[in-house]
């Protein structure tokens, strides 16, 4: 099981313990951020599929497409689809998805390829952070995203406090 450096150890620790409790052995094995996301090319862990499980975080963006991160056509080391996983049925209904200005027929197809990942089991989510930003009432244009805080720095503002 392969994570990044860096953190305190508790998870992959209780996850190796929780899998061990069912007699599935884990070496669990902290990865520098760097060669964990580097090129298959240059020796990257999760690109070169050198790993059995990866614990990692994910942000994603409102849109529930997932082509762009299980497409058969984005498998490392073209893309991010690191497990290697391919089904032409999500890819067909992720196509359609994404083909269409309808919006009923959009959510058929997102949801059937959601449920295609599901019924494959092509990953396990543990957990959702939703980010919480704290600021002073004198600061205005605060427009927090899916990508981060400080996307919009150049609409902030300040008032006299």
């Amino acid at each position: 099981m392969v994570y990044p450096a860096g953190g305190n150890g508790v998870l992959p620790a209780t996850i190796a313990s929780e899998l061990e409790a069912v007699h599935v052995r884990v070496e669990q094995k902290a990865v520098q951020y760097q060669l964990l996301y580097e090129t298959a090319k240059a020796g990257g862990i999760l690109a070169g599929g050198k790993f059995d499980l990866a614990l990692l975080s994910l942000q994603t963006e409102p849109n529930p497409g997932v082509s762009w991160l299980f497409g058969c056509d984005q498998r490392a080391p073209k893309g991010f689809n690191y497990w290697q996983y391919c089904n032409t049925r999500l890819d067909a209904d992720s196509k359609d998805a994404t083909t269409t200005f309808d919006r009923s027929r959009q959510l058929r197809a997102f949801s059937a390829a959601q449920r295609q990942l599901i019924d494959d089991v092509t990953f396990v989510p543990l957990f959702r952070l939703d980010d919480m930003y704290a600021y002073a009432d004198w600061l205005h244009g605060i427009n927090p995203s899916v990508y981060g805080l400080f996307w919009n720095v150049y609409d902030w503002s300040i008032s006299g406090s």
